[in-house]
This record gives C-alpha cells, sequence and structure tokens, in this order.
C-alpha cells in the first residue's frame, strides 16, 4: 500500500499517469467544479484554462470539490493561489470543498490553508 503523502507517479514499476478531469455543476445557484486526479504541473494549465472559460461574473465565487483530487504539487497549489487571488481582485473567493487529509495537511503545513475557505462538503458551504 503506498503512503497517501507519497506521488505515485515517481514509483518507477508502476504507470499511474494521471490528468486532471473537470466536471462542471450548479448547486444552489453556485458553480461547482468537481476535480478529479491531480493537479500538478502537467494539469494546471488545464485548470486555469477551465476557469477561464466559465466566464465568472464579477463577485462570484468559484467552488472546487476537491473530493476525487488525489495529488497536488507547489504547481498545483500556485495555480490555486493565482485563482483565488483573481477571484478576489473582483469580489469573489475560491472555496475548496472535500478536501483529503494529504491535501490538507499540504495546505496546513504550507500554511496556505489561511487563503482559502475549506469546508467537509458542499452542504456547509454558506
Amino acid at each position: 500500500m503506498i503512503a497517501p503523502s507519497l506521488d505515485p507517479r515517481e514509483l518507477d514499476d508502476v504507470d499511474m499517469e494521471e490528468e486532471l478531469r473537470l466536471l462542471q455543476t450548479i448547486q444552489n445557484n453556485r458553480q461547482v467544479i468537481n476535480a478529479f486526479g491531480v493537479i500538478d504541473e502537467t494539469t494546471v494549465l488545464s485548470l486555469i484554462k477551465y476557469v477561464n472559460s466559465l466566464k465568472l461574473m464579477s463577485g462570484s465565487s468559484l467552488i472546487i470539490n476537491m473530493a476525487g483530487v488525489t495529488y497536488v504539487d507547489s504547481e498545483g497549489f500556485g495555480s490555486l493561489m493565482s485563482l483565488q487571488s483573481r477571484l478576489m481582485e473582483s469580489g469573489g473567493k475560491l472555496v475548496l470543498v472535500s478536501c483529503r487529509d494529504d491535501v490538507r495537511l499540504a495546505l496546513k503545513l504550507t500554511r496556505l490553508e489561511v487563503l482559502f475557505p475549506m469546508y467537509d462538503s458542499l452542504q456547509e458551504v454558506p
């Protein structure tokens, strides 16, 4: 069994090349992106392009459901910070929901958790 904090793509004997799949839904009049896979240097451009394609209105917030995200590297966290900054400039915010324990721990250890409102479920988001 692989420890959750390890990046499985670094293992030589396993071919686990992952991608990032994104699916937009509207829940309670809020835009939610359900993310599946990894957010890393190879997938951040896809995330940024996807968010740009949403054409969010000024003051809009965006929720990313992270339940399906298995790994986030420094490039991934950087892109999330960049999205947060852009949304805050227009009066909105980026909200992270259902982060796995290892992702939440990485946010805590890097002190990035203060930048993102985080909730355990979509129902908890005000």
